[in-house]
């Protein structure tokens, strides 16, 4: 497929013409639903955390938290050797039990060419604001792009949206937030949306209170990678490799 000026969505099936949209009706001939979204910037103390005495056990406990900890065993059930494709597979280093980056598989075996697959997720930020948690995870998604060796010359997004009851205008004012932040990102980085999906009104009644599921947004990014014998895995190479820290940093690093 290719991306055209013409704001027509039209489809070919053996050289037929079998659909002829125009976006302006794609997007607008359709009822529009009418909600109420308010959104307000919620109020967070900032952490104090005291320096920790054992150094070596807190990265043994970061380590072992769930929100760290290997997905060897996740990821080893899920198929991600089909007809032997793979370039770069999600788990990377000397055992083969690292997290990579992104994966890089080749659609025609007998081709250079290499499609690289990445995500970015970040749902805890959406308790700070939706807006950033969407354009970090946007950002993430293009950062292992870049890191596996692609470009963002030919490259797409995908969203996968989770969310409380949006009949509600606080949970609708956190989703339309959300939902800018993909409008904004696409445009900066010339990075078009071409799917998605949502799954909405994820909530519970339990003890008499009402549990929602925090704001998260899934984003998937895809790029052609012209020559995918150039992939760059995320493990160290050989003693003696440098180590970068990127960016600004407070106490933490």
């Amino acid at each position: 497929g290719e991306f055209t000026n013409d704001r027509r969505l039209q489809l070919f099936y053996q050289g037929n013409l079998v659909c002829d949209l125009s976006l302006e009706f794609l997007h607008k001939g359709r009822p529009q639903m009418k909600m109420e979204a308010v959104w307000e910037q919620p109020y967070h103390l900032e952490p104090d955390f005291a320096q920790p005495q054992d150094l070596g056990g807190a990265l043994l406990t970061i380590l072992g938290s769930f929100n760290v900890c290997s997905k060897e065993w996740v990821i080893r059930q899920y198929d991600h050797e089909v007809q032997g494709g793979s370039v770069l597979k999600p788990l990377v280093g000397r055992d083969n039990d690292g997290p990579g980056d992104a994966a890089i598989v080749k659609p025609i075996l007998d081709s250079e060419m290499g499609v690289i697959v990445a995500n970015g997720i970040n749902p805890r930020y959406g308790e700070i604001d939706p807006y950033w948690m969407a354009a970090s995870a946007i950002d993430e998604a293009l950062r292992q792009i870049i890191a596996v060796g692609g470009n963002l010359k030919k490259v797409a997004l995908l969203d996968n949206f989770s969310w409380g009851n949006t009949n509600r205008p606080d949970m609708l004012g956190a989703l339309v937030r959300a939902a800018q932040a993909c409008y904004d990102m696409a445009i900066v980085f010339e990075a078009p949306f071409i799917s998605g999906k949502d799954s909405l009104n994820n909530e519970f009644q339990y003890e008499g209170k009402t549990i929602s599921i925090p704001h998260t947004l899934l984003i998937s990014a895809v790029s052609i990678m012209e020559d995918a014998s150039r992939a760059v895995s995320m493990d160290f190479k050989q003693a003696g490799d440098l180590v970068y820290i990127v960016g600004t940093t407070q106490n933490e690093s």
